[in-house]
């Protein structure tokens, strides 16, 4: 016989019959859900598909807490929705909403690509086999970030379509190749898909901001085309560590780890860093700390030794860059990566 989904598909009409009442906090509704849920909420047009992610990681609630919104204010959407709760697993771990992925799994973000062989593989597994079966038109995945950022969208390409969709969220967009083998980066090869970063973690207006896009990408009725964003960044490079590399943040001492970085680094997220900025200090006699990847068009390629440099133990950028999601949790620096960047004239 073969085993249960890892993920739960619900109708939004029988939560209460299965046990789960919106009407309460998020924390327990999560711990209503129990685990990765798709909740379908029927929709004006039946005949359409839209989805809206929340909490793919444990530790950015903000997505979730728009989604359990909608269904805690009935808000009938103008397509058929699917709403997917993803790591819920993850957040549950206490303490709660403190947690990237569950410990000892992948991050699931990067497991729409496969392999599907362990347990996060087959929650992004199961989630592509209901979602890919549907008429989807249209898909966003709420994120936080661990820094301080602005909101903004990330998508694969610069056009009308996902232009459009981007305008019921942010004025800034962030056109990237990486395959990471993220959840909107998979579904937009099927319908028109982005990711929404809303803002840091425990930012009230964050929350506001994932709250109002997924109300208006819910509800209107037909996706606007053609919004040209305000500020479109391209193509960026991912800046990550070597494995085995120890990383903290505080004061420019490396004495006890390899790398320290300046413990408010990300206070140059989308702004332009210029040549010869010092951002920490990598100890003495310690190997080569960074690897940056490019865009498809340089996969395999070390980036790294071109746009930063060791100058006698400080830490300094060889090129102006636009860094982005720039983070001062050391467990994400190390589990994902340091942050992302943009290079001006590129």
């Amino acid at each position: 016989m073969p085993s249960a989904s890892p993920v739960a598909v619900l109708d939004a009409t029988c939560l209460r019959g299965a046990g789960i009442d919106v009407d309460v906090g998020l924390d327990a509704f999560l711990d209503a859900l129990g685990g990765p849920t798709i909740v379908r909420v029927a929709g004006r047009d039946p005949s359409r598909r839209r989805v809206l992610s929340g909490t793919i990681h444990g530790n950015e609630p903000s997505g979730a807490r728009a989604l359990h919104r909608l269904l805690r204010e009935g808000v009938v959407p103008a397509t058929d929705l699917l709403l997917f709760f993803g790591a819920i697993d993850a957040s549950l771990v206490a303490p709660r909403l403190t947690h990237r992925m569950k410990p000892g799994r992948r991050d699931l973000n990067r497991c729409f690509r496969g392999p599907f062989d362990d347990d996060n593989g087959r929650v992004a597994r199961a989630a592509l086999d209901v979602l890919l079966a549907e008429p989807l038109e249209a898909a966003v995945d709420i994120h936080n970030t661990t820094g301080k950022n602005p909101d903004f969208i990330i998508a694969g390409v610069v056009d009308d379509a996902r232009c459009g969709l981007a305008s019921l969220f942010s004025e800034r967009y962030l056109a990237w190749r990486l395959q990471l083998g993220t959840f909107a980066e998979v579904l937009d090869e099927r319908a028109v898909a982005v990711t929404f970063e809303c803002g840091q973690v425990g930012d009230d207006a964050a929350c506001e901001r994932a709250w109002q896009g997924a109300r208006r990408f819910a509800t209107v009725d037909t996706l606007p085309l053609s919004a040209p964003p305000a500020f479109v960044y391209q193509d960026p490079v991912r800046v990550r560590l070597q494995p085995g590399t120890s990383l903290c943040f505080g004061d420019l001492d490396s004495r006890d780890n390899d790398v320290v970085l300046d413990r408010h680094i990300d206070r140059h997220n989308f702004h332009v860093v210029a040549a010869g900025t010092r951002l920490g200090t990598v100890r003495a006699g310690a190997a080569w700390p960074l690897r940056v990847d490019g865009d498809d068009d340089r996969q395999g390629q070390d980036l790294s030794h071109g746009l930063f440099a060791n100058h006698d133990g400080a830490l300094v950028t060889t090129v102006p860059l636009v860094p982005m999601m720039m983070t001062t949790n050391a467990a994400v620096a190390q589990s994902d990566c340091l942050f992302y960047a943009t290079i001006p004239g590129r």
